[in-house]
């Protein structure tokens, strides 16, 4: 569970903490088996979470994913239909550009940053 917990920990960082041009991941791979196979429902919801914050699907693959996905699917078609529904009805939030001239953030283009 130690891959859960620091991905549940990174995901705190904002976007702007992360910079104006970070695109959200649409998969997060691990490389080492066991976290689909022992926590199936842990991941499920994961995936539910991060899609919904990011507007976009997000899936969480590692070794067993295929398997232990196929199986916990097989058990809850309630949860698949629901899963469906929401991914259909996701929005991407708005983009953030700093370039844009009226955005908080953006340089004042009247200011001088060479006056020393």
């Amino acid at each position: 569970m130690e891959a859960q917990r620091r991905y549940r920990k990174s995901k705190g960082a904002s976007v702007e903490a992360r910079g104006p041009r970070f695109a959200a991941p649409a998969v997060f791979r691990l490389l080492d088996p066991g976290l689909w196979t022992n926590a199936p429902q842990t991941c499920w919801d994961l995936e539910l979470e991060r899609s919904e914050e990011q507007g976009q699907e997000f899936r969480l693959e590692s070794p067993d994913e295929p398997t232990a996905r196929a199986t916990f699917e097989h058990a809850h078609p309630n949860l698949v239909t629901e899963r469906r529904r929401m991914v259909a009805n996701l929005t991407r939030p708005a983009e953030l550009d700093l370039d844009e001239p009226d955005h908080p953030d953006a340089p004042d283009p009247d200011e001088d940053s060479n006056d020393e």
